[in-house]
């Protein structure tokens, strides 16, 4: 073999081994690549890897050649060397990010938490990396091939990665191929402003105490305001996702920030279609997050979070060769090195992605002030119709944002999720608000401008209540709906007012038809093992695999209707699909058992959690002994109170205090408390956890709760609450759905 096809042959085997591994991390923990199947991890790899070969074997290709026709020895040499450099590249990236992964992962310090003088370190140690394998590119290339493998294996590589290459271009398909046009002559503006986490009955626009909302109430005699709309999921991600696409988490399979759209599902969406027809489609979220590139939404904004479509020769190449999957697999990895490059060459810090939602710096991500600056530059500047998602993180927590202290006058924010600041923050929203109505009024676009407010969740993801207002154009069908809205309702609305055909992939309904039907079934999500049901004013959760309902009151659910409690064989189509899919259940509902919580909280008590975990084991409250009053705060006559008993004296939940003895049935439960719990549940109220290691930053070894929280994860049932660094957020209350989750996994998995 010729040294030019050993050179390409190594910087092909280079390419490959680095999709591999990257791949090999990414499949080893939750991410995008869990809800794909095999074959679709496979054609992603090999595809992948040969668009990666490619990009990579070119330019050596041509220095190789050009070294060739050079005369001069020293300049024919240099080009050899620079011949080598791809290969070298993958190479020492690899060693790099392997390194890093390692060091951050066991010893909580890597490059992105280098400071100073040390990112200088990594910069040396990345050019020594790429310096030997360089020298060891040439010493192969000059060196005769002996192995069969190695003269066969690329070409075969190469060969598969084409073959699947074309079998997924000729398959393509796009949701946006029909030729829509519209029929309005004047296109108006469509503006989807959000704000993240905030909760209905935190705005004097739903009746709060507080006037948290002035503008926002006045604002809604002109507008359709949803009295009683509910999210599609408890987290960002998944909940924008199905609001842009009007499909239900369910089919898109985007759950939490490591799932993306695949197949035809990241061609299918509203910022597609209006881009199509001639819209310009921008969006300001927060990168990892609320993110169209992130997710893989394909031909959607021509600028999501200040990147755009176009924005260098690599990515319109990846964008060509690839198709969907993998040019998005292609553009994660660009960004993991590139990252790590710019920051230990001083060039850009690396940014925390729980950074970008939890600390208010201009460095992290874009300001919500500056957001909102810029869509009126895009408003003044528009020379096409404009399609706006601006998502606001001042809400977001656990410490808030605010242009003013009015509610919290004289406090300092010192802990998290303080309710004065909190409604602060939607103050400030409401005044966003405004100074976008009024740039719309003073520029004569107010009549030409579908204005649209949003939340993706509750607070603390909660799946409560949560607003939505649209104003359309000279305030048509301004009316207040009282039937259940969703948040995925605002799609196909939108497309109606244009006049467009709504696609049949769309699951939700226009809002322009009337009132949807007062007892409409909602199937939404909290997390993939535990379903929400939403229907009138009840929230029902289903435990699968425990076999149990879960019934809850909507807090403040305007329109409460009368009708019969579900039963399994009202369980929505799409949810009984998913679980037969996933082997989760066999279908059977009927005969759950129901369990009816009295309270409206949306957090489960330590009262609540007695009573699951009996479920959970198999025991019912027949099978417990009698009271006996030992607790002051549960009196015998309390209905739970053989329960909680029974899980105090079994070892498997600790009093609150003992003098005197006292359990706090109505306090949260932490998730710290939780992990003792569940595991003491499941295995016995002697059993004790392996060592702590100290996986978590917020949870040190020394801690008595390391290791029950260390036991959970390396059980798979937590992968923790943030990473980069690894974190477990032990103090913080857990959600209902969540709660299910552990105990789903913890006793059945």
């Amino acid at each position: 073999m010729d040294s030019r096809k050993k050179l390409l042959s190594y910087t092909a085997l280079a390419a490959y081994f680095y999709i591999f591994m990257e791949w090999l991390f990414f499949a080893t923990k939750p991410s995008f690549l869990n809800g794909m199947s095999v074959y679709e991890n496979l054609a992603l790899l090999l595809i992948s890897g040969g668009m990666t070969a490619f990009i990579f074997g070119i330019p050596s290709l041509v220095l190789f050649f050009a070294s060739a026709l050079v005369k001069r020895k020293s300049f024919s040499a240099l080009l050899l060397g620079m011949a080598v450099v791809p290969s070298a590249f993958l190479s020492g990236a690899l060693v790099l990010i392997l390194a890093d992964n390692f060091t951050y992962t066991v010893f909580k310090f890597g490059i992105v938490t280098s400071m100073g003088i040390w990112r200088g370190v990594y910069g040396l140690l990345f050019l020594y990396l790429i310096w030997t394998s360089a020298r060891k590119v040439l010493q192969l290339i000059r060196t005769p091939l002996q192995s069969k493998t190695l003269r066969f294996l690329p070409p075969a590589l190469l060969t598969a990665s084409l073959l699947l290459a074309g079998e997924r271009f000729i398959n393509r398909g796009s949701a946006n191929d029909s030729e829509l046009t519209a029929t309005l002559d004047n296109r108006p503006h469509i503006l989807l402003i959000g704000s993240d986490g905030v909760n209905a009955e935190n705005m004097s626009l739903y009746g709060y105490e507080r006037e948290t909302t002035p503008f926002l109430e006045e604002l809604s005699s002109s507008s359709l305001l949803a009295e009683n709309a509910l999210p599609n999921w408890n987290s960002s991600a998944a909940s924008i996702t199905s609001m842009l696409t009007g499909k239900p988490p369910l089919e898109t399979r985007v759950f939490w920030g490591e799932d993306i759209l695949t197949g035809i599902h990241a061609y299918q969406h509203l910022p597609g279609i209006l881009r199509k027809n001639g819209y310009l489609t921008i969006q300001m979220g927060v990168p990892s997050y609320v993110d169209a590139y992130t997710i893989n939404m394909q031909d959607a904004f021509d600028e999501a979070n200040g990147r755009s479509v176009d924005q260098g020769p690599l990515f319109r190449t990846v964008r060509k060769i690839g198709q969907g999957d993998s040019a998005y697999f292609i553009t994660r990895l660009f960004e993991r090195i590139s990252g790590r490059i710019m920051h230990i060459y001083y060039y850009r810090s690396m940014i925390n992605p729980i950074d970008q939602v939890t600390v208010a710096s201009a460095e992290t991500s874009q300001s919500d002030s500056e957001k909102i600056a810029y869509l009126m530059e895009l408003l003044r500047g528009a020379e096409q119709p404009l399609f706006a998602h601006i998502h606001l993180m001042g809400t977001h927590g656990p410490k808030f944002s605010y242009s003013e202290q009015v509610f919290s006058a004289g406090q300092e924010q010192s802990q998290e999720w303080m309710p004065d600041f909190y409604d602060d923050s939607i103050l400030t929203f409401d005044g966003y608000i405004r100074d976008i109505y009024n740039e719309l009024e003073s520029s004569g676009e107010l009549d030409n401008t579908i204005l649209i407010i949003y939340s993706d969740h509750g607070q603390a993801y909660d799946l409560q209540r949560v607003p939505l207002m649209i104003r359309f154009p000279n305030g048509e069908f301004a009316q207040t709906m009282k039937s259940n809205v969703h948040n995925l309702d605002v799609a196909p609305s939108i497309l109606d007012y244009l006049e467009y055909p709504i696609p049949d992939w769309m699951k939700g309904r226009s809002l322009l038809n009337g009132e949807p039907p007062q007892d409409r079934i909602l199937a939404i999500g909290d997390v993939p093992e535990t379903q929400v049901i939403i229907q009138c004013d009840k929230i029902y959760q289903v435990a699968v695999k425990a076999q149990l309902w879960i019934v809850l009151e909507l807090r403040g659910h305007t329109a409460p209707c009368y009708v019969e409690p579900l039963t399994g064989a009202d369980i929505p189509l799409d949810v009984r699909n998913y679980y037969l899919q996933n082997n989760v259940t066999d279908g059977a509902y009927q005969n759950y058992s129901v369990l009816k919580i009295e309270h409206d909280s949306a957090r489960p008590t330590r009262r609540d959690l007695a009573t699951l975990l009996l479920i959970y084991m198999g025991l019912k409250d027949d099978d417990l002994p009698p009271a006996r009053g030992i607790f002051t705060d549960v009196p015998l006559n309390d209905a739970r109170a053989r329960m909680i008993e029974y899980t105090y004296l079994q070892g498997i939940l600790d009093a609150c205090q003992s003098s005197p003895l006292s359990f706090c049935p109505k306090d949260d439960v932490t998730r710290q408390d939780a992990a003792i719990a569940l595991l003491r549940g499941a295995f016995g109220g002697d059993y004790a956890p392996p060592p702590a290691a100290g996986l978590f930053a917020d949870v040190p070894i020394s801690s008595p709760y390391a290791p029950w929280v260390e036991d959970m994860y390396n059980r798979g049932v937590t992968s923790g609450c943030a990473k980069n660094p690894l974190r477990y957020c032990p103090e913080s209350p857990f959600q209902w759905g969540q709660l299910q989750s552990f105990l789903e996994k913890v006793f059945f998995n």
